[in-house]
């Protein structure tokens, strides 16, 4: 464990059937001519996740008792799979320095209209880097699957004529949204539960 997070995956079986997806924050001005003015309060999106309909079974309302107790509520964050939205591919890369870059995703419309997602928690093993097109030994990276970032070993960055992509899965680093997880007995094979929300948090 470090600090407030624990590299650990929340139970993938319940992650299936959650549902979630990107959430903003707009404020919405409107005159009295019916005109709007809108603001956003943040530039990207966070992710919300609701686990309820994910719990199928008791052995899955034991598994998330154990989760939720060993990172105490709100406290600890974790890595959480969204099967909607998971990998990347043939993703361009963020320069850091001359040999260091960071992972991200690159949503977009059309070319002028994009929006860049930070990647902070690669999957292990499921990194590979392409420059110019042709796939990079795992040899010759460093890989710090805890940031997203990416040490290209021996090469140094020609931001002019090398074009470097990536392919990789994630995970969203979140936190439970309460500190609260009271359990119903339905009967003495199945519990109930309610709606208990995962939110994205910044690492």
């Amino acid at each position: 464990m470090i600090n407030n997070f624990i590299e650990r995956r929340f139970p993938v079986d319940i992650s299936y059937g959650s549902s979630g997806g990107p959430e903003y924050y707009t404020e919405v001005l409107s005159t009295t001519n019916g005109n709007e003015i809108r603001s956003s309060k943040i530039y990207n999106a966070r992710m919300k996740f609701n686990i309820t309909t994910g719990v199928q079974n008791k052995q899955q309302v034991e598994n998330l008792i154990h989760f939720f107790r060993c990172c105490k509520g709100r406290k600890i964050a974790f890595r959480y799979k969204d099967w909607g939205d998971f990998y990347g591919q043939n993703e361009r890369i963020k320069i850091v320095d001359n040999n260091t870059f960071q992972l991200i995703k690159t949503y977009n419309v059309d070319h002028d209209i994009t929006e860049e997602r930070i990647i902070t928690k690669p999957v292990k093993n499921s990194v590979r880097i392409r420059i110019n097109d042709q796939i990079i030994s795992d040899t010759q990276l460093k890989i710090n699957y805890n940031t997203g970032r990416v040490t290209l070993l021996n090469h140094i960055i020609d931001q002019i004529n090398t074009k470097i992509t990536a392919d990789f899965e994630f995970d969203v680093p979140v936190r439970f949204d309460t500190d609260y997880l009271p359990v119903t007995m339905e009967n003495y094979t199945f519990c109930s539960l309610p709606n208990i929300e995962l939110v994205e948090v910044k690492t």
